[in-house]
């Protein structure tokens, strides 16, 4: 007999999931043991959001929806905000919740909420699981996890269900692949290959939806052939090289001010692959526009004069054609008006320092996380990132508590690695024990702490609003010892010479190492 269970387990581990996150219930044993004998591995996490933020990162990394589970009623509940990062962060994800019987539902008030109503604002999906259903909905929720935008998914698990026997036949998940779309489905291009080489101060941006489709290669092509400034957005960096001679900074981002001043100039501007989830200030820049996605543009954010919809390598290569390319804009004085505007300087230690000596300390390859907060703007702006799928940020929903379970989640994604996390210490509060999980799993990860005393980036809108401080300063707090006391080796730093000696120590500890650096959080001004 293949009960419920062992069917929704033997369904995701056949599509190439490998982990469960979450807490367990009384409610989810019977699941969780159903999946364990099917292959997968249940990972336990201190908070149902980190198992969520984790299951999403997997996504990302291994473009296999990612697994988190809870119980009913609380643990539901503390899951969402991190269903609800993957649902603005694009992030492929199937979340489980166990549910009360069925049979009790109507009667029963005890930890019953309406978890379907309460999963719907933030998924793309949300089911109740049977023995009818389970291999149309496991196949439902795989593939609508990855149809872009990706996202979410929920399933609803009535505790009495995984035990019974499922009914019907097993439901393959198919292979994933479509063939290519050929340039000459495009038809005639000249009228948009005109419209982009008639452009007189032509600009490129660079956003998500090139990212999680490969669209790396087809976006500097595009760029080379137009010899245009090129910018990106913080959860598209590294689809780009960012130590290209045309790139010169993200937007939304510390500086994003210069940057947006510099579009401004722009005649027409190629949105290629941009997902307007990122951009917090209006699109009101006077050039033309023309769009390269994987979906037409509606227009609601982005007016456009041209969309050109496919998949980037052909829709490229159809525009481009072989027409030769212009000569390359020089980019050196967009690049000084950025660093200029973003420069900042302190007797003490400033997140920038922090920030730059870690890029120095790393390679190429390693994967950078960031929690959300001042030091998100400062990162996004100062760690040059030079490949896909190594800067990881909650830019979407910009949740706090991001970056410590998304280091742990892309460590276990991508084991040979180098993972570093960087988060203030608001973030780092809230996802201490977090660090546990590494230190229980083996796991080495780096995590830097930019410790200022208060939530900076809420102190500094209240400078300029000029209101008085309220809310924003937190007390002392011992944080190498909090993480030694979890399972971490730890080091202070207060000046750029201790800093490089413990990131010299971090990086050889065998588990999770934190460095707790205390800055200067006034220095976040400029």
């Amino acid at each position: 007999m293949s009960t419920v269970g062992n069917r929704l387990g033997r369904s995701f581990a056949d599509a190439g999931a490998r982990w469960v996150f979450g807490l367990p219930g009384g409610e989810t044993l019977d699941l969780m043991e159903a999946f364990r004998q099917e292959g997968l591995q249940f990972i336990l996490t201190r908070h149902e959001s980190a198992a969520a933020i984790m299951a999403g990162v997997v996504g990302e990394l291994t473009g296999v929806a990612g697994l988190c589970l809870s119980t009913l009623g609380p643990g539901a509940t503390n899951m969402v905000t991190g269903v609800a990062q993957a649902y603005l962060d694009r992030s492929p994800l199937i979340a489980m919740s166990a549910q009360i019987p069925v049979g009790r539902q109507a009667i029963l008030t005890h930890q019953m909420l309406d978890l379907e109503a309460m999963y719907r604002p933030v998924t793309k999906w949300t089911a109740s699981v049977n023995a009818a259903n389970v291999g149309r909905v496991a196949l439902k929720a795989l593939a609508s996890t990855g149809e872009w935008p990706a996202g979410p998914v929920h399933l609803s698990i009535p505790s009495d269900v995984p035990r019974q026997e499922a009914l019907g036949e097993p439901v393959p998940f198919p292979a994933r692949a479509a063939a290519p779309l050929r340039a000459s489905a495009f038809g005639d291009m000249s009228a948009v290959r005109k419209l982009l080489s008639d452009a007189a101060r032509p600009a490129m941006v660079v956003g998500l939806s090139a990212m999680r489709a490969g669209g790396g290669p087809a976006a500097l092509r595009l760029a080379e052939w137009l010899g245009c400034p090129v910018y990106d957005l913080p959860k598209a960096k590294g689809v780009f090289p960012e130590d290209h001679p045309q790139f010169v900074g993200t937007l939304e981002m510390a500086g994003t001010r210069i940057l947006f001043g510099q579009l401004a100039t722009a005649d027409l501007i190629v949105a290629f692959g941009v997902d307007p989830v990122e951009y917090d200030h209006w699109w009101d820049f006077p050039g033309q526009v023309v769009t390269f996605d994987l979906a037409p543009n509606l227009g609601q954010f982005t007016p456009s004069q041209a969309d050109v919809v496919g998949p980037f390598a052909a829709a490229v290569a159809a525009t481009v054609g072989d027409s030769a390319p212009r000569a390359p804009a020089d980019c050196a004085s967009l690049r000084a008006q950025l660093a200029e505007a973003v420069e900042s300087s302190s007797r003490q230690l400033t997140a920038r320092q922090v920030i730059e000596a870690l890029r120095a300390d790393l390679p190429d390859q390693a994967i950078l996380t960031t929690d959300t907060g001042a030091h998100k703007m400062a990162a996004g702006q100062v760690w040059h990132t030079r490949q896909p799928f190594t800067y990881f940020l909650s830019n979407g929903l910009s949740t706090m508590g991001f970056a410590i379970p998304a280091a742990i989640a892309a460590r276990l994604a991508r084991p040979e690695t180098p993972v570093a996390a960087i988060t203030g210490d608001g973030g780092f509060m809230m996802t201490v024990g977090e660090i546990e999980t590494a230190a229980r799993l083996g796991i080495h990860l780096l995590i830097v702490v930019l410790v200022d005393g208060s939530l900076g980036s809420i102190r500094l809108n209240q400078a300029r609003r000029a209101y008085p401080e309220q809310g924003v300063r937190f007390g002392a707090v011992d944080h190498a010892s909090m993480a030694r006391a979890v399972g971490a080796q730890a080091w202070d730093a207060t000046s750029l010479r201790e800093l490089e000696l413990a990131l010299a120590e971090a990086t050889r500890a065998p588990g999770p190492a934190v460095i707790a650096a205390h800055i200067d959080g006034d220095a976040y001004r400029s």
